[in-house]
This record gives structure tokens, sequence and C-alpha cells, in this order.
């Protein structure tokens, strides 16, 4: 109608707009149509709607691209009161790329960061709950000044991520500034930084890190030094020292994550098994030692929890392991199995064929064990809560035994009704892509 022109003049929709005073007035105005948008959005504050921000270097053309941050952080700071997550990742400097400077060691970068980052220790984030700071090339002693003087404007931070290594005088930093920390993740740590960390902040439930030589699990054997872990992810590359985890006393974990533990070995793992009672995840990642003894306790003692579990580079297991966790983990729905040599599809088949609840399944596969894979998917009667189906390619030399038809990918889309995410590293000729997209339309 003629008459309702006048309210898409955008100069008379701002001067009606600007007698609104509540936000959710003005949020609804976004919605109306294009004009009304844009010309609400001049006066509706996003800020105090953004809780995350992270600050990453990103990609043009596949090239690494530095950013200018240091005007930005502190129009965030102004402008975004209610922030609960920040994250500075893999900054570089804005001139990092200049052709002048490239092979210049004394560039600059540390101060060029903490200079970016001085808002932060001016400014009371109320909000903040996750920090982290991470692959930003500093000094140590300029993380720890910095997380010393966020910490006095920020008390309610509970996850803390940084690049630092964990010693003595850190971890006294981190205790005193951050008394409710639950999560914490860095580099590298030592043992001196280990024992004042879990003695300190008695309400530690995560901690992400790879561990010196010097450090012992058994140091941890007392209940009163030690908070209740509920997420333990350790790397120990060359380490010579596993001793027990002494895992009595960590009735409270429920996800185990070891990386390149080489000195891990099946006595304790089965302990781990034994006496975790509510472990539900579980990822051993080129823990080269760990045999089908292990595999099978876990299977055994906690089959009634377990729901995720991942298997990497693990050359010392067989098929044997696979039948034990396809016949007792029925709660299972995230499986993984890759660079595990010794296994095969046979076992991979009675995961899909028996764990019911499965949600994500990735392996090593050929062409013939995808095949047989979906194929046995497409002829059970039940249809499959599969949402995730990822086959990595395996470089065996096989003939091509059977032949993936229209027919058995419809009969296989019909049966994974749940289905988002299929990913195969190989060529199937025999499907198209236009033959794809009728069965999933």
């Amino acid at each position: 109608m003629p008459s309702l022109s006048v309210l898409d003049n955008g100069d008379l929709l701002l001067m009606i707009f600007s007698f609104l005073k509540r936000q959710d007035d003005l949020f609804s105005l976004l919605f109306v149509n294009s004009t009304w948008s844009s010309t609400s959005s001049t006066l509706f504050s996003y800020g105090p709607l953004v809780h995350r921000l992270e600050f990453a270097n990103g990609c043009l053309n596949g090239l690494l691209c530095a950013i200018r941050i240091d005007v930005e952080v502190q129009l965030v700071i102004e402008k975004c009161p209610n922030i609960k997550e920040l994250s500075f990742t893999g900054m570089l400097p804005p001139d990092f790329f200049n052709p002048v400077l490239i092979n210049n060691f004394d560039h600059p970068l540390a101060n060029w960061m903490e200079t970016t980052l001085e808002p932060l220790k001016r400014t009371e984030f109320s909000q903040l709950e996750n920090f982290n700071i991470v692959n930003c090339n500093l000094e140590l002693l300029v993380i720890t000044k910095l997380l010393e003087e966020v910490s006095e404007k920020c008390q309610k931070i509970s996850s803390l991520s940084t690049s630092l290594i964990l010693s003595e005088p850190e971890a006294r930093i981190i205790v005193k500034g951050f008394p409710n920390l639950e999560t914490f993740r860095c580099s590298s740590a030592t043992s001196d930084g280990l024992n004042i960390l879990v003695a300190g902040c008695r309400s530690l439930k995560n901690i992400s890190a790879i561990l010196g030589q010097d450090v012992q699990f058994e140091e941890f054997s007392k209940p009163p030094q030690f908070s209740q872990l509920e997420t333990l992810e350790v790397s120990m590359a060359n380490h010579q020292n596993f001793t027990s985890l002494n895992s009595v006393i960590q009735p409270n974990l429920r996800k185990i994550v070891l990386k390149s533990c080489l000195s891990l070995f099946d006595d304790r793992l089965i302990e781990i098994a034994r006496n975790c009672s509510r472990l539900e995840s579980i990822a051993l990642l080129n823990c080269t030692n760990i045999t089908d003894l292990s595999l099978t306790a876990l299977a055994r003692y906690r089959n009634l929890k377990l729901k995720k579990i991942r298997l990497f580079g693990l050359h010392n297991i067989s098929d044997t392991s696979i039948y034990e966790i396809s016949n007792n983990c029925s709660m299972l729905q995230n499986f993984a199995v890759e660079q595990c040599s010794r296994t095969t599809g046979r076992s991979f088949l009675d995961i899909i064929s028996k764990c019911q609840r499965l949600r994500k399944f990735s392996c090593n596969a050929t062409k013939n064990i995808a095949f047989i894979l979906i194929n046995q998917i497409a002829i059970v009667k039940e249809s499959s809560k599969l949402q995730v189906l990822r086959f990595t390619e395996c470089y065996d030399i096989e003939n091509d035994a059977y032949t993936f038809t229209p027919q058995l990918l419809e009969n296989w889309i019909q049966k994974c009704p749940a289905l988002r995410k299929l990913i195969i590293h190989f060529l199937i000729p025999e499907v198209t892509p236009m033959v794809i997209i009728k069965n999933i339309g």
C-alpha cells in the first residue's frame, strides 16, 4: 500500500526507532525486512551479546596472514562487557611478513603482543571464565606477568590454556591468581610444577600437558595431595618412568587421553581399567607397548560405562581386542581405530553389528572392507543410529572383489536416517555424484 511506503524511509525509521529503549524491541526489528534490519542495526548494541571471541591469524589464498588486533582488543573491551571466553592463538605482528623484517631475528614480536594485550591488564572482565593464550611466541616472563595481572581483574576464570612450561614459579602464580581453576592446559609440566598446581587448585578437574622426564605419577598417590580429576590428557614421549597412576584415588575420572607413552605397559593400564569406575572415554595414541590384555580389561571392567574409544598406532593389538569391545561395550557411541596394523575388517564388522548405540565410526579400510561394512548396515532389519562414518584409506594391495551399486547405496542410506557426515578416502567409480545426490535428496 502506498501509505505504508513511508515505513521504508530509512531516515524516518531511524528517528522512530531512537525512541525505543528496550534492547529486546530493537532486536525484534532486525527480522522485519532488510530496510528495518539495516536501520535498527545502527542502534542495536551487539556488544553485550558477544560471549566468545577468538583472535587468530587466518589464511588468504593458502598463505598465513597476520592481522592487526592492537586496536581491536581495546574496542572489544569497550563494547563487549559480557565476554566469557577469550582466546589468542598463533598471533603474529602485522608487519611479520615485511620483506625487510622477515630475516631480522631481533624482530620485536614479544613487545608487540605485550602492548596489544595491555588493555587486559587495566580492565575488569567480570564475566570471563575461559582464557586462552597459545602459540603467540611470547617469552615466559611476559606470559607469567600477563597471567598475574589478568587474574587480579578476572575473578571468575575457571579454564586456562597457555603455552608456558609449568615449573614451580609459574605454578605458584596460577594457584594464587586462579584458585577456582577447573581446567588447565599447558605445553609441558615439571614435577614440582604439577605438585604445586594440584595441591593448590582444589577444584581442578581437567589437566592436559606434556609431562617432563622427572614426573612420577606415584607422587600424587595420597588423596589429600591430588585433585579429583575428571579428565587427564598427557603425553610423555620417551618417558622412562611411567609408574602407577594410583587410579584407586581417582574415582571421578571420566576421560583419559594418553599420547606417546612409550613406557606404558599392560599392568598400568589394567590398573586404570579396574579402578576408574566412571570411565566413559579413552584414547590411546602411539602407546606402542599396549597389547590385547589392556583392551580386554577395559572392555570387561568398564563395559557398562565406556562410550568413546579411540585407538591409534597400537601395533600390538589384534582383532581379539575389537571383538572384546563389541561383545562387552553395549553403550559404545564413538569408535575409531587407525594405524593399528594387526586389526582387520572382520572385527570392524562386529562393532557395526553389535554396538546398537554407535553414532560415530572411523577406521582404516580398503575399498573391499568399506563395501562389507556398508553392506552389513544395508541388510540389517533395524535402522542404524550412525551419524558419522569415516573410512581412511588403507594401502594394502588387494583386488576389488565387490562393486558398489546405486541400489546398495540407496538401501544403506535408508538404514542410516541420522547420517550427517560420510568420509571415504578412495575412488568409487561405480557411484557418480548425481547418484549420491539423488539418494540423499
